[in-house]
C-alpha cells in the first residue's frame, strides 16, 4: 500500500481473510445540520468488509479528506474491527461477495484502478462519489453480484436522522494520476 493508505489499525493477518459481505454504510448526522458555510447536511459513507475465519469481524475501508495543503486530498483509512458493521449507520446496503474474494484482492483492485489517489471537491464532498466508483469496480471485477445501481440510488440521498431522505447531487471528486 502506498502513502494514500493509512493502515496503522489494520491487522496484517486480516489481509488474507475471505470477504463474505461488502457493506456500504451511511453514518448518521444526528443534528441534521450542514456545514459552517451553509451547505446542506450530508452523511459520511464508507465500506465494511465482513470477514470470515479471522479474529476481526470486519475491515473498514474509509476514504476521508483532510490531507494535503488544502485538506482536500483523500486518504483511505483501513482498519480491523471487532464487529461486522457499525451501529452508527442510518442506511446500510449489503452485497454478497463471490467465493474467493479476500481483503487483499479488494485492496489490490482499489490500488490497480488508482482509487486511493482521490481529491475531494472544494466543499469537502466526495465520499459518496468515491464509494459509488469503488462499488462499480467491485461489481465489474466480479467480486460482488450486482450492487452498483442500488448503491448509486442510495448515495443520491441525504438520509435524515431519525428517518426520511432528501435528494442530493453527488459531489464528484477527482482521481489523481
Amino acid at each position: 500500500m502506498d502513502s494514500n493508505w493509512d493502515a496503522d489499525k489494520l491487522k496484517a493477518e486480516d489481509l488474507s481473510a475471505r470477504v463474505s459481505i461488502v457493506f456500504l454504510v451511511a453514518y448518521e448526522n444526528p443534528s441534521n445540520k450542514g456545514d459552517e458555510e451553509g451547505l446542506p447536511p450530508t452523511n459520511h459513507w464508507c465500506l465494511f468488509l465482513k470477514t470470515a475465519g479471522t479474529a476481526s469481524a470486519s475491515i473498514r475501508v474509509d476514504m476521508t479528506p483532510g490531507y494535503g495543503s488544502d485538506g482536500l486530498r483523500g486518504k483511505i483509512e483501513i482498519s480491523s474491527k471487532p464487529y461486522e458493521c457499525t451501529n452508527s449507520s442510518i442506511k446500510t446496503l449489503s452485497f454478497p461477495a463471490t467465493l474467493g474474494v479476500t481483503v487483499q484482492k479488494i485492496i489490490d483492485l482499489i490500488s490497480s484502478k488508482g482509487r486511493q489517489k482521490y481529491q475531494f471537491t472544494p466543499e469537502w464532498e466526495g465520499c459518496r462519489y468515491w464509494n459509488k466508483t469503488v462499488v462499480q469496480d467491485l461489481q465489474s471485477a466480479g467480486y460482488i453480484k450486482g450492487g452498483a445501481k442500488e448503491a448509486e440510488e442510495a448515495l443520491g440521498y441525504y438520509w435524515v436522522t431519525p428517518s426520511g431522505k432528501q435528494k442530493r447531487a453527488i459531489g464528484k471528486g477527482t482521481f489523481r494520476a
